[in-house]
């Protein structure tokens, strides 16, 4: 039971009491409280002495899971050293937070920051994400350990609407290939090798799949001009460590172990979107050239669509109505653009002779009402040739960027209807 020390005798010498601030604050309950007289002091004293640290940084720290709110923090970083002292790799750094009951950050948690803590003198994709990878909760004050994160890992996903889209999650990379070794047969020779990836576990990473595929490491050209480079297909999943005995989804990391495997033709350098054999309807963004344009702080200008609700990779015979809008990347949309927005539609492989509209039903026109331009499909019969092409586009001197805004994507009209 928690006890409250007070003075009740005299100082040698003095006929008064003399209390200090002992007096006042030694009720010492336990489990951590700030009312704990110890934990009281030692915060009073951490802020006193906080802006006379010289090791004091300003950092962002990812506000949730995927929410990409930063907000800015002030710590201490120092060296992660070993169990003999000695300082390891700065890929590796500990953050000491003023708060000794903060409580913000968990295992897999976000930050970031440039090297040389300039936050506003770079664009995001130069500031390096780190991860919580150990957390100190037995210590008075409250600290981290993050790594940095030295890649990531490429893929596409479907949206609300079901349009692809494109995510690159930040990932700690192994600095050594394991297992390496060369297997022969009378055919070929074939190299393996495996690396080890760990990652925030989060709605996108929990999707990741056994022989799912993706691009790691740098690129280049080869003799032809084209961009190439190495490819990883995953061949172990570890996403069982919680943080919680019943709660088997609150993971923070989660760790890949990936094998090299074969280049494919269609694996996309260019956005480091490597080829998987499911089917995915894609939408091609005429603003994404490259991964430096997709993790570019700059306005890209881009077409979405208002509706429908949900695309199809599908097209039927019952008519769908295709309302295309114009917003940047702060997400502010631009309806007076949308009477410049102009359709094509085409068949793979169609013979010239053969007309476009005894397969595919296309109308285009403009509300002026609700000054919304518009776009029917609908499908007449099928057509086993090739898929349907639809490239909406706003032409470069009504764009403004002053340059073309275009939005493609393609559908099946080979499908049975039930």
């Amino acid at each position: 039971m928690a006890r409250k020390v007070k003075r009740i005798g005299t100082s040698a010498g003095s006929d008064m009491i003399t209390h200090t601030s002992y007096d006042y604050y030694s009720q010492t309950p336990g489990d951590y409280s700030i009312d704990n007289y110890y934990l009281r002091e030692l915060q009073d004293k951490i802020d006193a002495d906080w802006d006379l640290q010289p090791n004091r940084v300003k950092i962002e720290f990812e506000t949730g899971k995927l929410t990409n709110v930063w907000d800015l923090i002030e710590v201490l970083f120092t060296t992660v050293k070993s169990d003999k002292g000695k300082p390891i790799a700065e890929d590796h750094i500990k953050f000491v937070f003023r708060d000794i009951q903060e409580d913000r950050f968990s295992i897999g948690s976000k930050f970031r920051f440039n090297r040389d803590f300039f936050l506003n003198t770079k664009q995001t994709k130069d500031r390096d994400i780190w991860l919580v990878t150990n957390m100190d909760y037995t210590s008075m004050t409250k600290s981290v350990v993050t790594t940095r994160c030295n890649g990531y890992l490429g893929n596409i996903y479907k949206d609300e609407q079901g349009i692809t889209r494109y995510h690159y999650e930040p990932a700690i990379l192994a600095d050594e290939l394991t297992d390496t070794s060369l297997f022969y047969n009378s055919v070929v020779v074939s190299a393996k090798a495996r690396l080890m990836v760990t990652t925030q576990y989060n709605d996108f990473t929990a999707k990741y799949h056994l022989n799912q595929r993706f691009i790691l490491g740098p690129t280049y050209r080869n003799e032809q001009g084209k961009l190439t480079g190495q490819v990883y297909k995953i061949d172990a999943i570890s996403d069982y460590y919680s943080d919680s005995t019943y709660d088997p989804r609150n993971v923070g990391l989660m760790k890949i172990v990936f094998e090299v495997t074969e280049v494919s033709p269609y694996d996309d350098f260019e956005t480091r979107i490597a080829y998987q054999e499911d089917s995915e309807m894609i939408i091609s963004d005429s603003a994404v050239k490259d991964v430096e344009d997709i993790l570019s702080d700059d306005i890209i200008y881009t077409l979405k669509f208002k509706k429908p609700e949900v695309i199809s990779d599908k097209l039927l015979s019952t008519k769908v109505t295709f309302v295309p809008v114009v917003y940047d990347s702060n997400g502010k949309e631009y309806p007076d653009l949308a009477k410049y927005i102009v359709t094509d539609c085409k068949l793979e492989n169609l013979p010239s002779r053969v007309p476009f509209s005894n397969y595919v039903g296309f109308e285009q026109g403009y509300d002026n009402e609700t000054n919304e331009y518009f776009f029917t499909l609908q499908r007449k019969r099928l057509y086993l040739n090739g898929r349907l092409e639809v490239t909406c586009t706003i032409p470069a001197e009504k764009s403004p960027s002053g340059e073309k805004i275009s939005l493609s994507f393609d559908m099946n009209v080979r499908e049975q209807e039930v």
